[in-house]
């Protein structure tokens, strides 16, 4: 196995709530970020932070262009 990805999705609400986005994009940006770390890419500087932008939005159009978004069934965080 190559690793995980683990994403906040408390941190992805107040994220997509406040930049004014569907959770599940902010989920899906998250998850393509994690996968390019995964394979390879990396964002400690400057020219590595900006070929991982540009992937994360080729990946992100190619998801919007063809209106294939996740529809991500999250658990509930309060017990009944």
């Amino acid at each position: 196995s190559a690793g995980e990805i683990l994403v906040s999705v408390d941190q992805a609400v107040l994220e997509s709530s406040s930049r004014g986005l569907p959770l599940e994009e902010e989920l899906s940006l998250y998850l393509i970020h994690g996968w390019l770390h995964l394979v390879g890419f990396d964002d400690i500087d400057l020219v590595d932070r900006k070929i991982i932008r540009l992937e994360e939005q080729r990946a992100m159009d190619l998801i919007r262009e063809s209106d294939a978004w996740p529809d991500f069934l999250l658990a509930s965080s309060t017990e009944e």
